[in-house]
């Protein structure tokens, strides 16, 4: 039978306690926000020595203000406004069932609050949500099916996750066994000093009045992932300042560093200007490198940059500590092993053609992981149309129970 959770449940409400009552000293009550939810139950961050409302262990905590629609089981804790708590009566209906069935049908309560100029569930959507009220001992059997069935999903999606980890840290080994391999051998010894024509660092802060809508990119480190440039959120500066500038313009086949900062020297922050770019412009954050042409390929001596080890000798003369910052001289200094352009090509297409494949292996995993997702709710429908475990007549109907609140 179907019942609607304002029969069957107590809906609380949240409310902000008074910000002056917020600590992270553990004073108080825990006091929870949606911030803190996570893929279960939430992480207590701040204290309340003013609490409002409360919620309590075994509710179940759903997100209504805002990003709503995330669900966790509850701790006993203040919950702030974006937060209701809905408090099931534990002789009809269990709390772990509550939780699945609402991560189930939170798409409907969405549905519902479409058209507001704010996301909100409000406290009339969870009364009016109708749910399926089976016997207590099969509801016990739809939890522990339900949770067998996920702990696998899961168990897959951690596998996943770590082959892609173990994927990516094996770009550093491939580069490895090019870079310290016969190359060393046969190659003439010179550092990125001798194979530039110049090393240098980028604008000093412009004040956000020398932006402009369009005109010629200001590269920042945030303009830099995996290793190669994403320019969607790039500032643009003027022609003018541009000229100003010219030391720091950089054009096709420069390569460009993260220089200070927790990012300093990463490979994950060194990228290589593409063919075919108009001339851009790097902020104080960045290095630049302009090779000469006719000593080497780009292309590997970004490989070689990226190659965590040459990086590493780099930061260690790093003079600071606590805030990491690169210096043009250092990396001048930075030796580097280089064969015949022949040679940097066959090497350049080595790499190229092992991170492809690496590549289209993280993609391939990247694409499963949704589908896992997807299964969960493909799991949960089931369990909430009475398809996943067989039911049992002889169970007591629930049906009695409401009939015993009633009265």
């Amino acid at each position: 039978m179907n019942s609607t959770l304002d029969q069957i449940s107590e809906i609380i409400m949240g409310q902000a306690p008074p910000s002056s009552s917020y600590n992270k000293n553990k004073i108080g009550t825990p006091f929870i926000k949606v911030t803190e939810f996570g893929d279960d139950y939430p992480s207590t961050v701040y204290w309340t020595t003013k609490p409002k409302s409360m919620a309590k262990k075994n509710d179940v905590l759903v997100c209504v203000v805002g990003s709503i629609g995330k669900i966790n089981m509850g701790i006993d804790c203040a919950i702030g406004r974006s937060v209701a708590s809905i408090r099931p009566n534990n002789d009809i209906l269990e709390s772990r069932f509550l939780f699945y069935f609402l991560l189930h049908s939170i798409q409907k309560l969405k549905n519902l609050q479409q058209g507001t100029t704010q996301g909100v569930i409000s406290k009339k959507m969870l009364e009016t949500t109708s749910i399926p009220i089976p016997p207590l001992n099969e509801q016990k059997k739809i939890i522990e099916k339900i949770e067998i069935i996920f702990s696998k999903i899961d168990l897959v999606k951690r596998l996943l996750e770590c082959t892609k980890l173990q994927l990516e840290q094996y770009k550093q080994s491939f580069l490895k066994s090019i870079f310290e391999g016969s190359i060393v051998i046969k190659s003439e010894k010179s550092t990125i000093g001798e194979i530039s024509e110049k090393i240098f660092k980028g604008i000093f802060d412009l004040s956000p009045n020398n932006y402009i809508q369009n005109g010629i990119p200001l590269l920042r480190i945030s303009d830099i992932s995996r290793g190669e440039l994403k320019l969607s959120n790039c500032k643009y500066i003027s022609k003018k300042i541009n000229e100003i500038n010219k030391r720091t313009i950089v054009t096709s086949g420069d390569i460009i560093l993260a220089k200070v900062g927790a990012t300093a020297g990463s490979p994950e922050k060194i990228a290589i200007i593409p063919t075919g770019s108009k001339e851009m412009n790097i902020n104080q954050n960045l290095m630049g490198i302009k090779l000469k042409k006719d000593l080497c390929i780009s292309k590997f001596v970004y490989h070689w940059l990226r190659y965590r080890k040459n990086m590493n000798k780099l930061l260690s003369k790093s003079k600071t500590t606590t805030f990491k910052s690169l210096r043009n001289s250092d990396l001048s200094q930075l030796s580097i092993f280089i064969p015949s352009l022949e040679e940097q090509k066959q090497i350049i297409s080595q790499i190229e053609n092992g991170f492809s494949l690496i590549k289209n292996s993280q993609n391939t995993m990247t694409s499963i992981l949704p589908i896992l997702d997807t299964m969960k709710m493909g799991v949960l429908k089931q369990a909430f149309e009475g398809k996943l475990i067989p039911q049992n007549s002889n169970d007591k109907p629930v049906s009695e129970l409401l009939k015993q609140i009633k009265n």
